[in-house]
């Protein structure tokens, strides 16, 4: 009778300490400096680029981007460099939610 409100509470619990590490993490990079720095330098690259922009944007049908060859290839190179980064990004964000589910699984056999 009580199973599904025990169900409904581990998993709000999961999802609140989901939720809580999430925002710790981002909080601790908004409030490092160096993290701001960089993010400011790469803000005012990416509005003096037009090259960067597209990149960034994802204008992944632009075959070129300009009359110079050598930034085509330099262009094309950042684009599959930043697709190979999103699939790894993903997957050890994959790994990680595992990781915690698997923790918290532990910490129900510590209690």
């Amino acid at each position: 009778m009580y199973d599904r409100a025990i169900e409904d509470l581990e998993q709000s619990r999961k999802s609140n300490y989901l939720a809580l590490r999430e925002y710790v993490y981002l909080k601790s990079i908004d409030e490092d400096p160096e993290f701001r720095n960089i993010t400011e330098k790469m803000s005012k690259l990416y509005n003096d680029e037009k090259i960067i922009s597209k990149m960034v944007d994802g204008f992944t049908v632009v075959d070129k981007v300009s009359d110079d060859d050598r930034l085509n290839k330099i262009f094309r190179y950042l684009e599959l460099y930043r697709k190979q980064e999103d699939m790894m990004e993903f997957k050890m964000y994959l790994r990680g939610m595992s990781d915690c589910l698997r923790l918290l699984g532990q910490i129900d056999k510590i209690k």
